[in-house]
């Protein structure tokens, strides 16, 4: 229902809505293997679309380690997502990296994506990669 305002992903405690680096992508999933026969986004795409879109923002806008790509750098260790809606075929989402925070061996991401159109939130995805 998109009420919480605090969460803690691997014990580390942080506000969903102070925080926001406003770093934004916007994305058009891909109808071939992003969406069902029904026309609508596999949730399972959420977190894969996510990634992509964070890799690039992190490229972007040099948030880490330039010489080596992001997915050579990190792994994912720990996920939640929070599905809000679906988007419909052939609209475009945008991604906004809202947190990308060092915590010892890891990084904390939360990233929030919405329809490009009205801005509808239809999933916070908050990850923690532990850079390898």
């Amino acid at each position: 229902h998109a009420e919480l305002t605090e969460y803690d992903l691997l014990g580390y405690r942080f506000s969903l809505s102070e925080h926001d680096l406003g770093l934004q992508v916007s994305f058009e999933p891909s109808p071939y293997i992003d969406y069902n026969g029904a026309g609508l986004l596999y949730f399972a795409a959420y977190p894969t679309i996510a990634g992509t879109l964070e890799r690039q923002l992190i490229a972007r806008h040099q948030l880490a380690e330039t010489t080596r790509d992001w997915t050579v750098q990190s792994s994912t260790v720990a996920r939640d997502v929070f599905y809000y809606r679906n988007l419909d075929l052939g609209k475009k989402l945008v991604a906004t990296l809202k947190r990308f925070d060092r915590v010892s061996e890891n990084v904390i991401l939360h990233t929030l994506l919405t329809d490009e159109v009205n801005g509808t939130p239809l999933a916070d995805i908050i990850t923690a990669k532990r850079i390898c």
